[in-house]
This record gives structure tokens, C-alpha cells and sequence, in this order.
């Protein structure tokens, strides 16, 4: 039996996460395809895009003052 390979994003933020077992190629393009509206941060790593709305008002709310 060979070993299973998880493939899998997560959030940095709330620790949300998406994956599922690595099948061939199709299942990267799937991950791809589920986490299109995540973005990488360099501050703060994989964000959702629950968090990223958050960090957008927080930084929106830094900037007026």
C-alpha cells in the first residue's frame, strides 16, 4: 500500500482549512480552484477571505487616523 499524500491550505489567521487526499493532478488544480479568493500576506501568512476582510478594515481603520 503506497503512503497517502494530504494536500491541504490553511489559514494563518483562524486556522481554517481546506484539503483533502492527493488523487493525481486534478486534485491540486481542485485546491486551487477552492482557495482562489485566499491570499498570502507577507505579515501574516495564508488568509481566508474572512480574515482578509478583516485585516483590510483593520489596516483601513489605521490609516484614517
Amino acid at each position: 500500500m503506497r503512503a497517502s499524500i494530504w494536500l491541504s491550505v490553511s489559514c494563518s489567521c483562524c486556522g481554517a482549512v481546506i484539503g483533502w487526499y492527493y488523487n493525481n493532478a486534478k486534485s491540486v488544480s481542485q485546491l486551487k480552484k477552492a482557495t482562489k479568493n485566499w491570499v498570502f500576506d507577507k505579515e501574516y501568512g495564508n488568509l481566508c477571505p474572512e480574515c482578509l476582510e478583516k485585516l483590510k478594515k483593520r489596516r483601513s481603520d489605521h490609516h484614517d487616523d
